[in-house]
């Protein structure tokens, strides 16, 4: 636990915190983890207001996570391996997030990389958006609620496994060389936005539901 205005950065080695990891107190207090260590949190990960955790590694995570202002993970993946826990707040950036027990989505968030869904595990969308600039990867079992997945950037994504979303939007950079490409066949139960970009379904089926 971080409280004040304090900049700290986590030396390199991996780290293992047994309980919760919270920042909180004080503008300006800031927790950046090096680019060796990866972290392991068993149980909640909380970020206060005028608080930030900027993760160079994987982290794993138990319990909740929750960012009040900024989480921020620019390299490796976050795992999220509760059984029943949220992830929600504000300023939550990942690179790669994996699910692998079940997690609700309370706010938006983005994925800058892969969005997985380990075998057997769950993720809930609910209302909000999911802002993917990689692939998603559905081993699972993903709900999509009310919410919208977003595909953006200026590379092409996967849509792996058979998926049944509430809303896509598809805004890539370019309309001729990046594509959303479809590996299953995939359900949009509501609405199907195009901004920049397209979908390849090869021989699979984008099936528009009632």
């Amino acid at each position: 636990s971080e409280s004040g205005d304090v900049v700290k950065t986590i030396p390199s080695g991996n780290m293992i915190i047994c309980n919760n990891l919270t920042s909180t107190d004080g503008s300006g207090t800031s927790v950046t983890t090096n680019s060796a260590a990866n972290t392991t949190v068993g149980n909640n990960v909380f970020i206060d207001n005028n608080n930030a955790y900027y993760a160079s590694n994987n982290v794993s995570i138990a319990g909740n996570l929750t960012s009040l202002d900024i989480f921020s993970a620019s390299a490796g993946t976050v795992i999220m391996t509760g059984s029943s826990n949220t992830i929600g707040g504000t300023g939550i950036i990942l690179n790669n997030y994996a699910v692998a027990g079940t997690i609700t989505a309370n706010n938006s968030f983005e994925i800058d990389g892969n969005f997985t869904i380990n075998n057997g595990s769950t993720f809930n969308a609910t209302a909000t958006t999911e802002s993917l600039y990689g692939n998603m990867i559905d081993n699972g079992t993903f709900n999509g609620g009310a919410g919208t997945m977003d595909f953006l950037g200026g590379s092409s994504s996967s849509i792996i496994g058979a998926i049944a979303f509430n809303k896509i939007t598809v805004d890539k950079a370019s309309i001729t060389s990046a594509s959303v490409n479809l590996n299953n066949n995939v359900t949009v139960n509501s609405t199907l936005d195009f901004i920049s970009g397209n979908i390849v379904t090869s021989s699979n089926k984008l099936i528009m539901g009632l």
